[in-house]
């Protein structure tokens, strides 16, 4: 093997390391070191760099800098399918749909793209265009690949029944998805919180339902159905961002009440066990909001000396 050829095949398995460390950075929400991780990929002129880069710019909020980050790997890569979906699915975020829609059709063209992904983010364009017939003609041909993605479907599919006035079948499916499977993420969370919100429509108590729902999942639309269902206002109340401490843990959370002892009554009414008020800042007046939680973080955990 000449020293040329080591030194490429070399540099090739530093940058998959790198590469599938930046996924993992990912999957622990460490975006920056995300964002770190796709500098040096850069640097070994390694494609899967853009798509790091945007996916962590996409979870720091920062859409117009994901999308800048993947016009610039396709400008050098434009055969990368996956960056034109994931640049359809930020421009998409950002409500500019004629040109998501034309990054859908890029993605489309490559060879080995994964087609079925392609027309599910071309549905939810639709929804948020409140096409909700092509939506749901684009939804009926969809071949889905695996459960995850047919619970994606199933999001949207809700979604765009209950657009389309037919409510009747939102509220059958949702209720039918949840009875076989009511463990999961943000997927189930969504169709929960869909459902709720039919429920509520018609007057029924949701609290502990939503409540269920957002232990299971931590879909956090979940808690303005859980602050409808019980909507309360008062001309004292606050936003109040508290920092609490329980076992081996803080937690940081927003809560719009009259005071922070009443603000930790919320939160244990999610969460019901022994937290105490590290610090509690009050942000700014809030008479006009429902009470309740409005926010609240993952824990961080310590070991105790």
């Amino acid at each position: 093997m000449s020293l040329l050829s080591f030194l490429t095949r070399r540099r090739q398995r530093r940058a998959v390391r790198l590469y599938n460390g930046g996924h993992e950075a990912l999957g622990s929400y460490d975006f920056e070191s995300a964002l770190k991780i796709g500098r040096e990929l850069r640097k070994l002129r390694y494609s899967g760099a853009y798509e790091i880069e945007g996916l962590a710019f996409i979870g720091l909020d920062r859409h117009e800098d994901a999308v800048r980050v993947l016009r610039e790997g396709l400008a050098l890569a434009p055969a990368a399918w996956p960056n034109w979906l994931l640049l359809g699915s930020c421009l998409s975020d950002l409500e500019r749909y004629s040109e998501a829609l034309v990054a859908y059709d890029r993605a489309y063209a490559c060879d080995g793209a994964d087609r079925p992904a392609v027309d599910l983010n071309r549905a939810i364009v639709a929804v948020r265009q409140k096409d909700y017939a092509a939506a749901l003609r684009l939804l009926d041909g969809l071949q889905c690949e695996n459960r995850e993605m047919e619970l994606r479907a199933i999001v949207h599919r809700v979604d765009a029944l209950r657009g389309a006035g037919r409510e009747a079948e939102a509220e059958e499916l949702a209720t039918r998805t949840l009875t076989n499977e009511s463990e999961g993420g943000d997927d189930i969370g969504s169709i929960a919180c869909n459902l709720g919100e039919m429920r509520l429509a018609r007057g029924e108590d949701v609290r502990t339902f939503a409540i269920d729902f957002w232990r299971r999942t931590r879909h956090a639309p979940l808690l303005a159905l859980i602050r409808d269902a019980r909507p309360m206002r008062s001309d004292r109340a606050h936003y109040f961002r508290l920092l609490l401490h329980g076992t081996r843990f803080y937690q940081s959370v927003d809560v719009v009440a009259d005071s922070p002892e009443e603000a930790l009554t919320f939160v244990t009414e999610l969460e019901p066990e022994h937290v105490v008020i590290d610090e509690a800042t009050a942000i700014e007046p809030r008479p006009h909001d429902r009470k309740g939680v409005y926010r609240m973080t993952g824990r961080t955990y310590y070991e105790e000396t």
